[in-house]
């Protein structure tokens, strides 16, 4: 099972000024650094919590069909399509053949019937593409906000990572965010 986005999201959830002003940064000469550091924080803290933050297309590839189809990303706000491999082509199931429903934080993929016949081959055999995010920054949990800050601060403080003592996560940093995440 992996995730693949598809289209990345348009935004992010602070803006550089919002950043700036957090960390107290005057002028331009870091805005490209930061904007990236901003970017960077965000997509850990996606792979942390298994929120995805901002609006994007997200491709679910699976080598079956499994008993319990768990969309392991959320917010989810519609499904585009679920697709499989039928040994030759990617067929695409109409949406009357699955339903959708919430389970929690979590969204499940359930046939109303039954699933397809896989065709053989190596590989993701099937295909859930769906849309998820929040609907704007405004909708994006203050922790995981505040959370994007602290890491950007802690990489604009120590741009390399590197250091010759030994360092010690900050324990709320370290716990920020431990309230989002999305469990299956």
């Amino acid at each position: 099972m992996s995730y693949t986005v598809i289209t990345p999201p348009a935004s992010e959830p602070l803006t550089l000024s919002e950043i700036k002003a957090s960390l107290r940064v005057d002028g331009t000469d870091l805005d490209n650094d930061l904007s990236m550091m901003q970017r960077a924080a965000r997509e850990v803290a996606e792979h942390e919590t298994g929120q995805l933050l901002m609006t994007q297309t997200v491709r679910l590839d699976r080598t079956d069909w499994p008993d319990d189809m768990v969309i392991e990303r959320a917010p989810v706000q519609s499904v585009a399509s679920v697709q499989y491999w039928d040994g030759s082509v990617w067929q695409t199931i109409s949406s009357g053949s699955y339903s959708l429903w919430r389970d929690g934080t979590l969204w499940r993929v359930d046939p109303v019937s039954s699933w397809p016949s896989l065709g053989s081959g190596v590989g993701p055999r099937v295909r859930v593409t769906f849309v998820a995010g929040y609907a704007s920054a405004a909708d994006v949990p203050a922790a995981i906000k505040r959370y994007i800050i602290a890491q950007a601060g802690a990489w604009l403080r120590n741009p390399e990572g590197l250091s010759t003592v030994k360092l010690e996560a900050s324990p709320l940093l370290s716990h920020l965010i431990d309230g989002q995440r999305v469990y299956s």
